[in-house]
């Protein structure tokens, strides 16, 4: 009796075969993951934002920007270059590959708002919460 070892060529094809599908779809949900990672490390930016912008509100001051100018939804945002009109704080950053949106304050209606995007997803956050739109 002959007994052959190893496999042969049609065998490993077909295991080959199988483990690219199943990397592929790894490869897939990874992706996914990530977009999500980066959506909800913007979200938590833009609420420790609105956290900042509580505090400064409290202590009756406006949000202005580097320039000087008043947050008021007519200009883009960096968070890197907003300030309470009293104090220097360090505001969050963006996550990265996100694009700020508009900054909305109204200081003596207490209202305001923060929006950014990043992986095609459009987050707002506000005294109230955080929305998402894709």
């Amino acid at each position: 009796m002959i007994y052959k070892k190893g496999f042969s060529i049609v065998e490993l094809l077909v295991v080959i075969a199988i483990i690219g599908i199943l990397s592929s779809v790894q490869i897939v949900r990874l992706n996914q993951a990530r977009e999500k990672a980066k959506i909800a490390t913007l979200q938590e930016a833009l609420s420790s934002a609105i956290s900042l912008a509580i505090l400064c509100f409290d202590g009756e001051n406006d949000i202005i920007d580097s320039t000087g100018t008043i947050c008021n939804g007519t200009t883009n945002w960096e968070p890197q270059s907003l300030f309470c009109t009293n104090d220097i704080e360090e505001w969050p950053k963006l996550t990265n590959g996100a694009v700020a949106g508009v900054c909305n304050s109204d200081r003596l209606n207490n209202q305001f708002s923060f929006s950014a995007e990043v992986a095609g997803t459009t987050v707002t956050c506000s005294q109230n919460g955080c929305t998402k739109s894709p």
